[in-house]
């Protein structure tokens, strides 16, 4: 217990179980369950110290009735009771949940709530679908719209296939790779990789800011150009753009000369299909954004990380690969829809480095 020094996103305290106002901590139990788990401790004040319980056996009892009667569907949960320091405590531990989303039941109301720092808080229209396609372990991608395929061209697409494999896309590929149904209705990764910008956020924005920031100067912006449409298109633009920023510096040798770009763009276009293929569509109102700065390119991707999981929370030798929209993923990969992009020759490998800001984007900056 001396290592349980503050509330966190997986850590609450309450000094005592809330009876006639279960919904002060059962909201919690709700945002565990919906979220990667979690821990109440009962007997233990807002500031960490231990206050203790006179009858644990009854919080422990009264807090599982409560569950049970009050959070739908019932999360997976245990608890233990404890004494230390003369204080005794019952620790309740929720289990992250795979029937999301879970609803708090009560006064007259139902609720879902989600983790968002050390607070549980009603969840957006946007966490409450993440939420339903984690319930029925589907994803984003894999949806089936109301889009039938015969209504889009897929030229783009199809020439890209053509292009990395040397077969032809047929109808029945699209229904192997989950672009399409059998009844002829589009996925979601279809609409995505179809010519016309079916839905308003398959879009990216680039921009080429004079200076190292966004100050608004004279001519803060040199160069400015929205792209819409199927992903591959979306990639080769964007891949156009930066390139058409890509100062090169050289080095004379005695027969020849040595180019030196500012960004490679092999690491940029990976960067830019991680952009594309993992963002989160379900997001409206917010696009993929390309800045080119003086000394950096940034490119952010609405959403977070797959799991969550903040960067000082993570094991940065064992993080797992989880992919977002996995049908556009496997069709880039498998099919190699993008590749090694030219490269000016003899071009050093340069210095980058990635980061992410999981807080609601993902960041990447690569320096020069």
């Amino acid at each position: 217990m001396s290592k349980l020094i503050a509330e966190t996103t997986s850590i609450d305290y309450k000094i005592a179980l809330e009876e006639t106002k279960p919904k002060s901590w059962l909201k919690s139990v709700c945002a565990f369950a919906n979220g990667d788990g979690g821990m109440l401790a009962f007997g233990i004040d807002d500031n960490g110290r231990l206050t203790g319980l006179d009858d644990p056996q009854h919080v422990a009892e009264k807090a599982s009735e409560l569950i049970n009667a009050r959070i739908d569907p019932t999360p997976s949960f245990h608890q233990e009771a404890l004494e230390e320091d003369g204080c005794r405590i019952v620790l309740l531990r929720v289990e992250s949940g795979g029937d999301c989303p879970y609803v708090y039941v009560g006064d007259g109301s139902q609720i879902v709530y989600v983790r968002s720092g050390n607070q549980s808080l009603p969840a957006s229209s946007v966490q409450l679908r993440s939420l339903s396609m984690r319930g029925l372990h589907t994803h984003f991608d894999e949806i089936e719209t109301a889009f039938r395929k015969d209504d889009y061209s897929f030229e783009t697409l199809r020439a890209s296939y053509f292009e990395r494999t040397g077969d032809r896309l047929t109808d029945t590929d699209f229904v192997s790779f989950g672009l399409a149904k059998s009844d002829g209705l589009l996925t979601n990764a279809g609409v995505l990789l179809a010519d016309q910008p079916i839905l308003r956020q398959n879009r990216v924005f680039c921009t080429r800011w004079n200076g190292l920031d966004k100050a608004k100067v004279d001519g803060e912006v040199l160069d400015d150009q929205e792209y819409s449409g199927c992903l591959v298109k979306l990639l080769r633009e964007a891949m156009d753009f930066v390139d058409r920023h890509n100062r090169v510096a050289w080095t004379k040798t005695d027969d020849d000369r040595i180019e030196t770009p500012s960004y490679v763009m092999r690491a940029v276009e990976e960067a830019l299909v991680n952009a594309l293929i993992h963002r989160r569509y379900e997001i409206g109102g917010a696009e993929v954004t390309v800045f080119v700065f003086d000394d950096r390119l940034e490119i952010t991707s609405p959403g977070g990380k797959v799991d969550g999981m903040l960067p000082e929370d993570a094991d940065l030798g064992a993080i797992e690969s989880v992919r977002r929209n996995p049908v556009i993923a496997d069709l880039f990969q498998r099919d190699a829809l993008h590749g090694a992009q030219r490269e000016r020759p003899q071009a050093h490998t340069g210095a980058h480095r990635t980061r992410s800001e999981l807080r609601g984007t993902v960041h990447a900056e690569i320096r020069r």
